[in-house]
């Protein structure tokens, strides 16, 4: 049996006697952040800080994070099914989708914006013939420049 790992949360909430500002700047120190982007993590909103902890490191975090002022809750992992086997997968049926078949759930697909595109300022050029069709061209001589003349042959 493995580990079971946790993910830590910043509730959004700070201890008794801390101050907004000195929590931020302590958040700031311990996570190499300016104070400014730290304050956006205390909006009282729980916020993910950091997935996976095993249970050592989970307590790291709280003691670091309840001396910086804020308080911290953890939530185990859900383990997560084991993926089909080579075996099970082989045995299940493929089929493909018909030609044109949506893939997507319509709340799944992202809305295109429609946009318009200012051609007022845009003419055409006007027509002209095609260019004659090439003729067909010359057959290449032979390069016979390294050739010397042969004397005829005596019959």
């Amino acid at each position: 049996m493995t580990e079971p790992l946790y993910d830590a949360y910043l509730t959004g909430q700070l201890l008794s006697g801390t101050e907004p500002a000195d929590a931020a700047r302590r958040l700031a120190r311990l996570f190499k952040r300016p104070p400014e982007t730290m304050r956006g993590l205390l909006t009282g909103k729980p916020q993910l800080l950091k997935r996976g902890l095993t249970r050592a490191a989970a307590l790291k975090y709280r003691e670091a994070l309840r001396s910086a002022g804020v308080a911290v809750a953890f939530r185990p992992q859900q383990e997560k099914p084991a993926p089909a086997s080579a075996a099970e997968t082989a045995t299940a049926p493929l089929t493909l989708a018909a030609a044109q078949t949506p893939l997507l759930r319509p709340e799944e697909r992202r809305a295109q914006p429609e946009r318009e595109v200012d051609v007022a300022g845009l003419t055409l050029a006007p027509l002209t013939p095609l260019p004659p069709s090439p003729s067909e061209p010359a057959p290449l001589s032979p390069w016979i420049t390294s050739l010397s003349p042969q004397p005829a042959a005596m019959c």
